[in-house]
C-alpha cells in the first residue's frame, strides 16, 4: 500500500463501519519517522468536490510533505449531501473542512465536541453575485429582485438581508443549484455564491459579474475551518501539528506556483474541470488566504475578532440562539506549535 493514498469518492459504507476502529488504531500506528515505520492513517473529509480549492493539499501529497511527517492521508470528497460536521463529530473522519462557520458554531452550541484549529480563508468567499450589466450596483438595488439561493445558503442570506435592513418579503427567493445557470438564463437577478466559483463560471462564457461579499456587506466571516474533536486534539496533538504543518507547506508551494497547481489538479486530482477556470479560481482564493491576520502570523491563522463578530450578528438576528464559548471552539495550540508563536 502506498504511503500516500488519496480516496476521492464520498464516504462508503465500509469506511463508515471502519471509522471508529481506524481512529482507535491511529495512536498505535508508527509515528513521525517517515518510511522507517508504518505511516499514521488520517481520514480527512473535504467539504466539496476535488478541485483547486484544495490545491495545497494535492501538492503536499505530490511533494511528499505528508509522507515526510509520517502521515498516510486519505482525502474523501465532499459535495451536496455530504456533511463534514457530522462525519467529524461521529469520528467517521479524523479531520474535516466545513465551508460555513455558522454551521460549525451551531453544531458546537448543540453539543457537538468540535474544535477548529486552523482556517483556510481569512475572508469568506460567500457572496451575492449579479450580472455587471444588470443595473444592480449596491444593496439599495436588491429590493424587489429575484435572489437565487441554495438550500444550505438560506440562513446566511437571511442574516445578510437583515443586516441590510431588507426583509425577505421585499425580495423574491428562488431555489437554485450550485452553478451560475440561474443568472445566465435570466431566472434570477442575484445569486448566492462563492466569489471563487460561480463568478468565474460567468466570465468563462463572456458574462462579467458584479460581486458583493457578505463580509463587505456587514456579515464578517472566515471560512473553511479545519475541524476535529476535542478528544483528538487532546490525545493526538502531534498528529494534528504534523498534518497542519505539511498542509501549510503544500499551500506555500501552491501559492508560489498558482498555474502549476491548477494544472496538477486538472490532470491528476479531478475530472472534467477546465484548466483556465481552475487557474482563475486559484488566483482568487489565494488572495483570500493571505490577507488579514494571515499576512502577519501565517496561513491558516484564526482571527478571533472576526469569529466574535460572526457570533454577535448571528445571535442578534436569531441564527445562533445559544452561542458557545469561543475559547472552547477556537483552539490555537496547534497553530502555536506549527509557527512557534503564541496567539
Amino acid at each position: 500500500m502506498s504511503l500516500q493514498r488519496i480516496t476521492l469518492a464520498g464516504i462508503s459504507r465500509r469506511q463508515m463501519l471502519q471509522g471508529a476502529a481506524g481512529l482507535a488504531g491511529l495512536a498505535l500506528a508508527g509515528w513521525g519517522s517517515g518510511s522507517a515505520q508504518a505511516a499514521t492513517g488520517v481520514r480527512f473529509q473535504l467539504n466539496w468536490i476535488r478541485n483547486v480549492q484544495f490545491g495545497g493539499m494535492w501538492y503536499a501529497l505530490e511533494k511528499g510533505f505528508y509522507r515526510d511527517e509520517g502521515l498516510d492521508v486519505q482525502f474523501n470528497a465532499g459535495g451536496p449531501g455530504v456533511d463534514p460536521i457530522s462525519l467529524v463529530a461521529n469520528q467517521s473522519a479524523l479531520v474535516g473542512f466545513n465551508s460555513n462557520v455558522i454551521s460549525v458554531i451551531l453544531a458546537r452550541s448543540r453539543g457537538a465536541p468540535l474544535v477548529a484549529f486552523g482556517v483556510q480563508f481569512q475572508k469568506s468567499p460567500n457572496c451575492l453575485v449579479c450580472r455587471a450589466d444588470s443595473g444592480i450596483e449596491g444593496p439599495s438595488d436588491f429590493l424587489g429582485k429575484r435572489i437565487a439561493v441554495q438550500g444550505v445558503g438560506r440562513a446566511s442570506l437571511g442574516v445578510v438581508l437583515r443586516v441590510l435592513n431588507i426583509s425577505e418579503d421585499q425580495v423574491r427567493l428562488v431555489n437554485t443549484g450550485f452553478d451560475a445557470s440561474s443568472l445566465l438564463t435570466d431566472q434570477a437577478d442575484l445569486l448566492t455564491a462563492f466569489s471563487t466559483n460561480q463568478p468565474l463560471q460567468m466570465r468563462a462564457v463572456g458574462v462579467e459579474p458584479r460581486i458583493f461579499l457578505y463580509h463587505d456587506l456587514g456579515f464578517e466571516q472566515q471560512a473553511l475551518p479545519m475541524l476535529t474533536t476535542e478528544r483528538v486534539l487532546e490525545t493526538q496533538p502531534e498528529l494534528l501539528e504534523a498534518l497542519l504543518r505539511a498542509t501549510i507547506k503544500g499551500w506555500e508551494y501552491a501559492i508560489a506556483n498558482p498555474e502549476e497547481v491548477a494544472e496538477l489538479t486538472v490532470r491528476k486530482y479531478s475530472e472534467g474541470l477546465d484548466l483556465e477556470q481552475q487557474i482563475a479560481e486559484n488566483l482568487a482564493q489565494i488572495e483570500l488566504m493571505q490577507i488579514g491576520v494571515a499576512a502577519e502570523k501565517g496561513l491558516f491563522w484564526m482571527d478571533r475578532s472576526i469569529w466574535e463578530q460572526t457570533l454577535r450578528v448571528g445571535r442578534e438576528f436569531g441564527l445562533i440562539p445559544d452561542p458557545p464559548n469561543l475559547d472552547e471552539l477556537l483552539r490555537y495550540e496547534i497553530l502555536e506549535r506549527v509557527y512557534g508563536r503564541s496567539a
